[in-house]
């Protein structure tokens, strides 16, 4: 068990290490969260004055509630932080990490794999870059979905009827955080329903967890409000004007709508090839080792895999895969199909959408590792001693060398060069705002700066909801929630001559204005410039002016 302790509390230290700073943040959507988690610790009621929502309507891209409410407990003990906001996702990863060695240890009784399956999930790229940022309850769905199948392993152990419906209950409650869980979670009830009525012999717990799920499925109905069908003709590879529908089109005036043409260049054979295509690459060794260098807040940099552990991840799928053809106890042969089913469904929610995405695909994460170690253990159980002691010296060097690269990567080059990307000059905007909030009578910047730009200031205020209602002036459009002022903050379209006529007739007023490069090329003021630029890093300039209208 002292190993166990050791991995988890690495685990933990490398998720909670500098959670505030590492990244920069809050990002916008952890502002929004953060800020929906505070207003309902405050007031019970949402950033709109809904109370106690099921979604939560935020810009009007319509947040998961089961991670705003936990966080919003946290953030009534602790306040509301950039810390506060990410610890629900930073803990759930790091339990993840236990969950995963018990998974381990309940499918295949050794403890080996177990030690290994945690040890790789405690240094996992995916696990710790996506247990530090407070996406929407991202960690927080794999982890319930995970609880949800250790619970089903303990109950195909112990047939004990608490635990099938607490299984239930978890990955129900998983569809409430992120939406990658509900494609996954909503298969895997289903295939637990059909596991368990082979072996359980209380069939009334059928009728308990029936009531359950239809409970949860008219919430999940109220939570959206809207025909679902409709919603996903406009999402992923499906949408009507999305790439596969394009490609069908040109396919077809390319042959000049032939018959043939029709006939092999429809929905089904396009739809067919695509999700194909896109199902494998996460299967690829493109995506497993792959690094990304892009600007997106919600994908990682560094792959989901160490290079070293790709060759015994293929391995520890065949392997188990196999295992299935022996002659097996039926709670254990259900409960390999369990997992192997968790593997094969949890690229399906990234497949759908378009472009390759690590934060659609995290269900994978826990049983990469679990399958990487199995794989392992395999290959070094069928070395012989001699062989077997070199072996383990040249894996335990490259896995250190691996694991050193990322770490030195994460929290050493990863600040410095991507931080800019986490809302920088937002939060630079903030920390002066919040230095100096007595000092001026407005703060301007525009929608140039951020489309959101709103949720900033009331985050790192932690403003207090109730006055924001009675002061906040928005409009709603295509879906979108804007905020145009609230208190001293003015939030423009643009900074162009009719916004500085308006300001010039704040007599007595004292305001800060903030611009971009390009407004503060554009649209020179005259005006006191008392700082420029703000410190900054390349390509996110930012200049602040001051006027002191008499």
């Amino acid at each position: 068990m002292i190993a166990v302790f050791v991995i988890l509390f690495l685990g933990f230290f490398l998720r909670f290490y500098r959670l505030s700073s590492i990244p920069n943040g809050p990002e916008w959507d952890e502002a929004s969260i953060g800020y929906n988690a505070f207003s309902i610790a405050k007031t019970g009621f949402d950033e709109w004055g809904n109370k106690l929502p099921l979604i939560f309507p935020a810009f009007g891209d319509f947040k998961n509630p089961v991670y705003i409410y936990l966080s919003a407990l946290v953030i009534k003990f602790i306040g509301l932080s950039i810390f506060s906001t990410r610890f629900i996702n930073a803990f759930s990863g790091s339990l993840l990490i236990f969950i995963w060695y018990l998974i381990a240890k309940m499918s295949t009784k050794n403890e080996k794999i177990s030690l290994l399956t945690a040890f790789f999930l405690a240094f996992s790229p995916f696990g710790i870059f996506f247990s530090r940022i407070a996406g929407d309850g991202i960690i927080l769905s794999v982890f319930l979905i995970s609880l949800g199948i250790m619970f089903e392993l303990l109950y195909l152990e112990r047939k004990k009827s608490v635990f099938f419906l607490v299984s239930v209950i978890c990955l129900l409650l998983s569809i409430f955080t992120y939406n990658l869980a509900r494609v996954i979670s909503p298969a895997l009830i289903s295939l637990i329903l059909l596991l368990n009525i082979k072996i359980s012999q209380n069939k009334r717990i059928y009728i308990s967890v029936l009531l359950i799920i239809s409970l949860f499925t008219l919430l999940f109905l109220k939570q959206f409000g809207v025909n679902l069908k409709s919603r996903l003709q406009y999402v992923g590879i499906f949408g009507d004007e999305k790439g596969s529908v394009l490609q069908i089109r040109e396919l077809r005036e390319h042959d000049k709508n032939s018959l043939v043409s029709k006939i092999t260049h429809n929905k089904l054979t396009v739809y067919l090839i695509t999700f194909t295509s896109n199902y494998a690459t996460y299967f690829s060794s493109q995506f497993l080792l792959g690094f990304n260098d892009n600007q997106l807040v919600y994908e990682s940099h560094y792959p989901p895999l160490y290079i070293v552990t790709i060759f015994f991840f293929y391995l520890g799928i065949v392997i188990y895969i196999r295992e299935l053809f022996k002659k097996l106890d039926p709670k254990d042969r259900a409960g390999k199909i369990l997992l192997l089913a968790l593997l094969f469904l949890a690229p399906i929610p990234a497949t759908i959408a378009e472009g390759v995405s690590g934060k659609r695909s995290l269900a994978l994460l826990g049983i990469m590792q679990f399958l990487s170690a199995y794989g392992l253990v395999f290959i070094l159980n069928d070395l012989r001693d001699q062989r077997k002691k070199l072996i383990k010296i040249i894996l335990t060097f490259l896995i250190l060398v691996n694991i050193f690269h990322y770490l030195f990567f994460y929290f050493f080059t990863f600040p410095k060069k991507y931080n800019q990307f986490y809302a920088s000059r937002e939060n630079r905007i903030c920390q002066f705002i919040k230095n100096n909030y007595q000092e001026y009578d407005y703060f301007v910047y525009s929608k140039k700066i951020d489309g959101f730009a709103y949720i900033f200031p009331l985050f790192c205020l932690s403003y207090p909801p109730d006055k924001y209602w009675q002061t906040h002036s928005y409009i709603q459009k295509d879906g979108w929630f804007t905020v145009n002022s609230f208190d001293k903050f003015i939030f423009p379209d643009e900074i162009g001559p009719d916004l500085i006529n308006d300001i010039y007739n704040k007599k007595g007023k004292k305001i800060a204005i903030f611009l971009n490069e390009d407004e503060n090329r554009k649209a020179p003021l005259n005006i006191k410039k008392i700082r420029l630029p703000i410190p900054s890093e390349a390509h996110n300039e930012l200049y602040l002016y001051e006027l002191k209208i008499l």
